[in-house]
């Protein structure tokens, strides 16, 4: 049997609970738990560990339900912030970003509201949130012809005022939609208004609840916020941290054909969201305690040392893998007697959500156990093999600071190589997990997700590899801007996980890869793969016949 690998022995102590809400189910009992509702399991980093073991990794996965039928999805709230300074001018980027809100507006329904804020040297509402029927998709059309570039960029008025439409009273009446985001489109350096990444920053979180019951329980917006820099002009780390404390993505965009890709991938996931405001806490039991979490998701401890891990937003069929570290600390006597394995559960789980594909909220709790046996009694060498899927998440973390340290290394020229190298090291780090992998009889092998997981690490590290080496001072920021996505995609397993819209044109073998994954299990769910790759194909038609349109 391969280290923890088995949800039903991991949980025996305590079995994963069926979900409550506060309401009555009533007659809700068929066989619907499987598309409806989240999928809870675990995975440990051994099966046995002896009783003065001091640390042990616990993998949590979370996987959210199968889409929301079509007409009956929530409806949306959003809010496009949109930058007219002068240097929009250049290289079609306005009427490129005019062909891609089209799209936007083509592909909302009735309930939908949709904004319009622009910013210069000033910010201005060309249009409040609108009800996307007919008359309202014809208004926001020509207000969006009506645009044009001119003057500097203030950025932090345009996203502090896009945020405030979100937050406002709807002009029609009508009670905010379920779903609420921010997207922030821009080329340039803020160089009116605010400026510094963290002040920016501090002004965003003082938009969270203003209940201070509910702001203790919040970490970052009650929205999402999505950010699109353009070119190699933006200021990278600024968008990063934007989008970073509001559970969205940040997309940097070299290339203008990769404008529609980019909306595609942000509007497929907003269009497809099954559950919001989830939360997983994970607290030890039986003397353990929780320690390091390796997740780029918000976190925080509480009073009682319950970690408490934000992840927003998940899309149909996303998966999340959430790894921590256990410190186990048995009771000193407890095996003292023992002449076998002891299952001795070593931390709770409790998962929390609002399902929207049930419209309830829903709770989830589970035991994770392991086998503990006395100090003094031997054990096997294939007993003491750690998990394979924890090493891959591990390594995805650690893959994830490499490029991050990496980056910052590259940032000054006499360091390049040394980055190069450091990068090297973690590409052949993971082609030894690789070759291990590969070996590991059928009872042990790892799914085709995370051999896929495993290929792609290895992918996007030789592509910053190459980036890295071909960095000058000239294009420092395409290069931070390029590594940050990559980042971003290995630290938080957004949506765009395994179709990186960065490099849809040149990674074939991925998309190999998927197909292999798609066809090794029927029960192997790519994430969203089917829903967003719809929306990112139609808005990349729509990017390529921007010349016929405007």
């Amino acid at each position: 049997m391969s280290a923890g690998l088995d949800t039903a022995v991991l949980a025996v102590a305590v079995p994963v609970a069926q979900p409550t809400t506060d309401t009555d189910t009533g007659s809700d009992s068929d066989n619907s738990q499987s598309t409806t509702e989240l999928v809870l399991s675990s995975d440990t980093q051994f099966d046995i560990i002896h009783s003065n073991h001091k640390e042990m990794k616990v993998n949590v996965k979370i996987k959210a339900p199968e889409e929301i039928q079509e007409g009956k999805r929530e409806s949306l709230d959003l809010v496009c912030v949109l930058d007219v300074s002068s240097s929009m001018n250049g290289a079609s980027k306005l009427d490129l970003c005019k062909n891609t809100l089209d799209f936007v507006v083509s592909q909302l329904s009735p309930n939908d509201r949709l904004s319009l804020v622009t910013f210069s040297n000033s910010v201005q509402t060309v249009q409040p949130l609108t009800l996307m029927d007919e008359a309202g998709k014809s208004k926001f059309r020509q207000n969006v012809k009506k645009v044009s570039a001119q003057g500097m960029t203030n950025l932090s008025g345009g996203l502090l005022k896009g945020v405030s439409e979100i937050m406002e009273q709807r002009e029609d009446g009508g009670k905010p939609n379920q779903i609420q985001s921010v997207l922030l489109l821009t080329d340039g350096q803020a160089n009116v208004g605010i400026k510094d990444k963290d002040a920016l920053v501090d002004m965003l979180r003082n938009y969270s609840p203003q209940d201070e019951a509910e702001k203790s329980k919040s970490i970052g917006l009650p929205f999402s916020v999505f950010t699109f820099g353009f070119g190699s002009d933006h200021n990278v780390e600024l968008l990063k941290a934007v989008s970073d404390c509001a559970n969205g993505v940040y997309y940097f965009i070299d290339d203008l054909d990769k404008v529609g890709n980019a909306f595609g991938d942000c509007l497929g996931g907003l269009l497809s969201i099954v559950a919001q405001n989830t939360t997983l806490e994970i607290s030890g039991t039986n003397g353990s305690s929780v320690g390091t979490v390796f997740t780029d998701y918000p976190n925080r401890k509480k009073a009682d040392s319950t970690l408490v891990v934000e992840l927003g937003d998940l899309y149909a069929e996303e998966q999340r893998n959430i790894l921590s570290s256990i410190n186990l600390k048995f009771p000193p006597n407890l095996f003292k007697d023992a002449k076998e394995d002891t299952q001795m559960e070593i931390c709770q789980v409790k998962l929390s959500c609002i399902n929207l594909v049930t419209k309830k909220p829903e709770t989830q709790s589970m035991g994770i156990c392991v086998s503990v046996r006395p100090h003094a009694l031997p054990m096997k060498a294939a007993e003491q093999k750690e998990n394979m899927t924890i090493e891959i998440h591990y390594n995805r973390w650690e893959t994830s600071k490499t490029m991050q340290e990496a980056d910052k290394m590259s940032d000054n020229h006499a360091m390049k190589d040394q980055a190069v190298d450091l990068l090297d090291q973690n590409i052949k780090r993971l082609q030894k997990l690789e070759e291990r992998s590969s070996a590991l009889s059928s009872s042990s092998a790892i799914t085709a997700r995370e051999q896929c997981l495993l290929s792609e690490m290895q992918t996007d590290l030789a592509q910053c590899l190459n980036t890295v080496r071909n960095t000058t001072p000239a294009n420092r920021m395409q290069k931070k801007g390029f590594m940050m996505n990559k980042m971003n995609k290995l630290g938080r397993e957004r949506g765009n996980s395994f179709s990186n819209y960065s490099d849809d044109e040149d990674n074939a073998d991925m998309d190999d890869c998927m197909m292999e994954c798609s066809s090794a299990s029927a029960s192997l769910s790519v994430p969203t793969k089917k829903t967003r790759s719809i929306f990112e194909t139609k808005s990349k038609a729509s990017a390529k016949s921007r010349a016929s349109k405007w």
